[in-house]
C-alpha cells in the first residue's frame, strides 16, 4: 500500500501492485503535510496545516481520533508501544 498527503486536504490509499485508489480520506480543512501507517498497517495518521492530525481507520476510512494541536502540524510519526 501507499499513502499520500494532498494540498486539497485528503490521503489517498494506493494498491501498489496495481496503482489503483483504493480509498480517499477525507476530514481535514486544509493541505496536508504527512502521512504514515501505522506498524500493524491498520491506521494512518495524517498532519495538516489546518492545526490538526488525525488517526484513520484504514478499513473503514473513518477518523478515529482528531488531536487539535493548534498550529500547522508538518510531520507525524508512528511508534509502537511494547507492555510488560
Amino acid at each position: 500500500m501507499i499513502l499520500t498527503a494532498s494540498d486539497d486536504g485528503t490521503a489517498i490509499l494506493f494498491d501498489s501492485a496495481t496503482g489503483k485508489s483504493m480509498k480517499t480520506l477525507k476530514g481535514h480543512n486544509s493541505a496536508l503535510s504527512s502521512a504514515k501507517f501505522s506498524p500493524d498497517q491498520d491506521h494512518a495518521v495524517t498532519s495538516s496545516v489546518d492545526g490538526t492530525a488525525k488517526i484513520w481507520n484504514l478499513k473503514s476510512g473513518e477518523v478515529t481520533q482528531t488531536l487539535p494541536v493548534g498550529c500547522a502540524v508538518k510531520h507525524v510519526a508512528c511508534g509502537m508501544a511494547i507492555l510488560p
